[in-house]
């Protein structure tokens, strides 16, 4: 179901294409089907007409009087009728009420919900009063800048909003905001003073023109696990003010008032998977000796038809470069590896985060156990200890003096290696501090 939410404020006429193929896109079998669902449109307009108005007439090529499943309660005119077109082309909704009117510069309101979008070929809107037609003045057609949204055909999900610029001559200034909640925003959720649109994220600090003909699309990848959601879009219109240039010869321009809010929001439904991956194959926490090696293991399954299997190894929250694979090895350790680690798989169904697990440093105690004994340590680990190391470090020379030869050798570098350096400094403090 769809829902068109219009207010407007001058005689204004737009033509609305056919929607486009990719409205109503479903992404192929490789990735989850993401497909726009609905689509409400609702309008805040000042009236700049120069008269007082009486009625509001939208008309709506493609559908039927039997397509209108909801209509927008205006403030002033009440619930509108509808009746079909001549030759059962479409539909025209008219807001009227005896004795009620919309003045200069006053904002109005109106809307209706259909069961399908995807029939309208042409939309106009028209302020009457006593039945006549309004024209508003040379260039002063108001114009309701609706964001067309689709999915394109894209590896990785994205929504596609294109705003155009349909007046052959007026120059068009808007600002534009965004906004995305689970589930399916309705017509009362898009109103200027709601939350939902308050909140919305501006995109622009400065208007952005539009000259006729011009096109502005933005880009917005779908990174969220709701299975349904709202994309909304907020466009304000401000009215253009030419002022011809003598010295160019030319027309400059500049923005004036605000004279349209529209707010819109597309319906997306994420069609669920049904297999993620699973993991079979869990990393477990690692104590490894300071220039050793750490290794970590995961590994999960999948469907084909839901994507390949994707890794990615993180390390204290922060994703590790280049480590994207079932086996993640750390070599050689240093303190900066100390921390957490998880994996997350994913495929084109969603993801699955492996248990967090930790690298440790590993401590032998004999590279703090290194007075009491002869040779070697006494079993403990004391200001003696530390007063050897100390003596040992500040002479530099094993051959002297061994005892702060603690570190780089053997199979875990953990063992002497025939020199005195930081290795054996940081090797014994760790020892040290640990008071094993």
């Amino acid at each position: 179901m769809i829902g068109l939410n219009f207010g407007h404020n001058a005689a204004t006429r737009y033509l609305l294409a056919a929607a486009p193929a990719a409205l109503l896109f479903a992404c192929g079998s490789a990735i989850a089907d993401v497909t726009i669902v609905g689509a409400i449109t609702n309008c805040d307009v000042t009236n700049t007409t120069p008269e007082v108005c009486d009625e509001m007439e939208i008309e709506l090529e493609g559908p039927h009087a039997s397509d209108v499943v909801y209509t927008w309660r205006n403030y002033n005119y009440g619930a509108p009728t509808i009746t079909d077109l001549p030759g059962n082309t479409g539909v025209r909704v008219s807001y009227h009420a005896a004795g009620r009117v919309t003045q200069r510069n006053a904002v109005e309101h109106f809307g209706i919900t259909l069961r399908d979008f995807s029939v309208l070929t042409r939309r106009t809107f028209r302020w009457k009063h006593n039945g006549v037609v309004v024209m508003a003045g040379p260039g002063a057609n108001v114009q309701i800048p609706i964001p067309v949204t689709y999915i394109p055909p894209a590896p990785v999900p994205v929504v596609t909003e294109v705003i155009e610029n349909e007046s052959p001559e007026q120059v068009m200034w808007i600002r534009r905001s965004i906004h995305r909640i689970p589930g399916v925003v309705t017509l009362d959720q898009l109103m200027s003073d709601n939350p939902i649109i308050t909140g919305a994220t501006v995109l622009e600090t400065e208007l952005f023109r539009l000259d006729p003909g011009d096109v502005l699309e933005s880009v917005e990848n779908l990174d969220t696990e709701d299975y349904l959601f709202s994309q909304i879009i907020v466009v304000e219109n401000y009215a253009d003010i030419p002022t011809f240039n003598a010295a160019t010869g030319d027309w400059d321009h500049a923005a004036g008032a605000l004279t349209s809010r529209n707010m819109s929001a597309t319906i997306i439904q994420q069609t669920p998977c049904s297999v993620r991956p699973v993991l079979t194959l869990e990393p477990v926490s690692v104590a490894a000796p300071l220039d050793g090696t750490a290794e970590f293991d995961a590994l999960a399954t999948g469907q084909s038809e839901f994507g390949q299997l994707n890794y990615q190894w993180f390390h204290d929250g922060v994703a590790m470069t280049g480590e994207d694979s079932e086996h993640l090895r750390v070599d050689p350790v240093t303190p900066a590896d100390v921390g957490y680690y998880v994996c997350i798989v994913t495929n084109d169904c969603g993801q699955v985060t492996t248990h967090g697990v930790q690298l440790t440093i590993a401590i032998n105690c004999s590279q703090a156990d290194i007075a009491g004994g002869n040779p070697g340590g006494d079993g403990t680990v004391d200001g003696n200890d530390f007063i050897a190391f100390i003596n040992s470090f500040s002479i530099g020379d094993p051959e002297i003096d061994p005892a702060a030869d603690v570190e780089g050798g053997g199979p875990n570098n953990d063992r002497p290696d025939g020199t005195i350096d930081g290795g054996d400094f940081i090797a014994f403090i760790n020892a040290f501090a640990a008071g094993c």
